[in-house]
């Protein structure tokens, strides 16, 4: 578990439960980036807000 909490930003999470959801939350966020990023490879002239937005850690996009 102290391998996963310094994997994960901003992590102070002490029991497991939580430490699985923030790794969980975590995770989808990467996933969310990853598929951003693909979308503007396919089509980098394309206006969207999406490129420009921050997605934090648990993969909102501000």
């Amino acid at each position: 578990m102290k391998a996963l909490q310094e994997l994960i930003p901003h992590c102070n999470k002490t029991d497991k439960a939580s430490m699985l959801d923030e790794a969980i939350e975590y995770l989808k966020s990467l996933q969310l980036q990853v598929q951003v990023r693909k979308l503007e490879r396919c089509n980098p002239y394309a206006n969207s807000r999406v490129g420009d937005a921050h997605i934090d850690n648990h993969g909102s996009i501000r």
